[in-house]
């Protein structure tokens, strides 16, 4: 069952042209999909990149806000949701 719920969420990911990824906290890995790379701009190359490869492409103005953000979902284990301008 867990299988065949992780492909129709690749499925809609794919269908929905989403840009997903995920952070490993105990490695501090982030794995981003080839959606992820192209929205930045970048081309797609092998995971795991890294927290600081997503907040170079954060614009300067919107990074304290995306960080505080990101320390809110983290310490609350909620879902990270913001808007941003990327550079």
């Amino acid at each position: 069952a867990l299988q065949e719920s992780e492909k129709r969420m690749r499925i809609a990911v794919d269908a929905g042209e989403l840009a997903t990824w995920e952070w490993n906290l105990d490695t501090n890995e982030v794995y981003w999909n080839d959606r992820h790379f192209l929205l930045f701009k970048m081309e797609p190359r092998p995971n795991p990149v890294t927290p600081d490869d997503f907040f170079r492409r954060v614009h300067p103005d919107d990074r304290p806000e995306i960080s505080l953000r990101l320390e809110k979902a983290i310490a609350e284990r909620a879902v990270f949701d913001a808007d941003f301008r990327a550079v």
